[in-house]
């Protein structure tokens, strides 16, 4: 008796993992359908795109930072409305050096170096640095070891031209390990709205890709707004 049981139940707990299985299995289909869906609704033609500086703050980061340059090299975004400012945050190693090579074969790439002797003193501080020399329109911040989708700069920026009232756009990321298997994936978004002016330096303190638009706060400086996502000027 006790024997019957126990097959019953394992029957019955596998064929529940099973069920558990393929409805995870249906429901996912049907969510990346409805986020492709929505993504073609969130770009609807006649929209001004504006000018974007992707600002990479970097400290030794030489084992990823070539594959992050050329996943933002590759963003399916408007030609000449595009700069990418890596600023190079006092590294030691051959960061620097990875990124001048690249820029060999890449117009819309620059490079801001902080020396060793004042470098890594926070990511705001080295993002202001690449402010300095930033002329787009829209901030977008990733870190040094991020690898957006081609599509990921429009889907944050295209937040800021529908919404006026938002201050910034957050993208979800996913993990990847060293295998290359993704564990979390998500086309949804944050927002912010603007809540009063906005103080230059911030930064994210998140890994996640934001966008900011450049405003000006109520002393009448010019702020930029930084993030993994979009923000005005």
């Amino acid at each position: 008796m006790i024997v019957d049981l126990a097959f019953l139940g394992s029957v019955v707990v596998i064929w529940a993992m099973t069920a558990y299985q393929l409805v995870l299995t249906v429901a996912g289909y049907f969510y990346a359908e409805r986020s492709r869906q929505e993504g073609e609704a969130l770009l609807p033609a006649g929209l001004e795109w504006p000018t974007v500086s992707v600002l990479v703050p970097a400290h030794n980061e030489e084992r990823v930072i070539r594959a992050t340059v050329q996943a933002l090299l590759k963003q399916d975004y408007w030609s000449g409305r595009l700069e990418i400012i890596v600023i190079n945050d006092g590294s030691t190693d051959h960061t620097g050096r990875l990124v001048e090579d690249m820029m060999a074969q890449a117009p819309t790439l620059k490079l801001v170096n902080i020396p060793a002797a004042n470098g890594a003193r926070g990511k705001a501080r080295a993002l202001n640095e690449g402010l300095k020399v930033a002329q787009g329109d829209v901030i977008a911040v990733y870190d040094a070891d991020n690898t957006p989708e081609p599509d990921a700069l429009r889907l944050l920026v295209v937040q800021l031209l529908r919404h006026a009232e938002l201050g910034a756009a957050l993208g979800k990321f996913r993990t990847v390990n060293r295998r290359g298997i993704s564990s979390l994936a998500s086309s949804t978004w944050k927002r912010w709205r603007f809540s009063g002016s906005h103080r230059r330096g911030g930064g994210t303190s998140s890994g996640s890709p934001s966008c900011r638009a450049r405003t000006t706060s109520s002393g009448g400086a010019r702020s930029k707004r930084s993030g993994a996502g979009t923000s005005r000027r």
